[in-house]
């Protein structure tokens, strides 16, 4: 059910001056906005003749009393490796389908940018009769139009991610699911600067993934409020 609200914000056409504006939200919203206080910024964006309004809030929650100890391993063959013995998901057939499937798309693609390079530098290196400096500048365009075209690199890298965060998503709610509110999860402490950086280096998906891995369980954690502790590794 729709329900009025209006809110107060700054005019964006005049300095120092506010406006107010009525909305229509949700009972459910309405509610969250009267027990909830107010963080950051209100966003105004106009969509498609529609205004939107968006802002976040800050949530405070009480640290839980714990009677219960799980300590988690992040990785790959297993995503997650409990103390009690338990192996929850898996990213060896994500990891598999980059190694097989996306870098030979992209390392084809860079074989096509490889062989235009040769050509342009050849022709700028080498006086050549007309007729052979056209059919290499013929040739170069069509490398340029085969780079130009190619969607399956990009394609696989999207499927990847996809399945990444599919398997992500499945294993973090299995094990969240799997504990009270008085587990304390213990976590090895990883570093979030190695798995940025290794985001770019191909050879080393499998690091990103579990940061990736890692980051999504303390969210989850954290908005199911179940406490978590990081240990330095050994």
């Amino acid at each position: 059910t729709k329900m009025p609200y209006v809110i107060i914000i700054t005019n964006p056409l005049k300095t120092r001056q506010r406006i107010t504006i009525p909305i229509d939200t949700s009972r459910h919203f309405l509610h969250k906005i009267q027990n909830n206080k107010m963080a950051g910024t209100v966003l105004m964006q106009v969509r498609k003749g529609n205004l939107r309004i968006g802002w976040s809030y800050d949530s405070t929650r009480q640290q839980p009393a714990t009677t219960n100890c799980i300590g988690v391993d992040t990785g790959i063959s297993d995503c997650f490796h409990t103390s009690d013995g338990r192996a929850i998901g898996s990213m060896s057939p994500v990891i598999d389908f980059y190694h097989e499937e996306v870098e030979p798309a992209f390392a084809e693609l860079a074989s096509l940018r490889n062989k235009k390079r040769k050509i342009k530098h050849f022709l700028r290196k080498h006086d050549l009769s007309e007729d052979v400096r056209r059919s290499l500048i013929k040739k170069m365009d069509h490398l340029e139009r085969m780079i130009q075209t190619a969607e399956a690199p990009y394609r696989k890298k999207r499927c990847y991610y996809a399945q990444l965060d599919h398997e992500i998503k499945k294993s973090v709610k299995t094990y969240v699911d799997s504990i009270s509110k008085d587990t304390l999860t213990v976590i090895e402490k990883l570093d979030i600067k190695e798995f940025n950086k290794s985001r770019k280096v191909n050879g080393m998906f499998s690091t990103f993934a579990r940061g990736k891995l890692q980051r999504k369980l303390m969210e989850a954690l954290n908005q199911k409020g179940c406490d978590f502790f990081e240990v330095a590794p050994d």
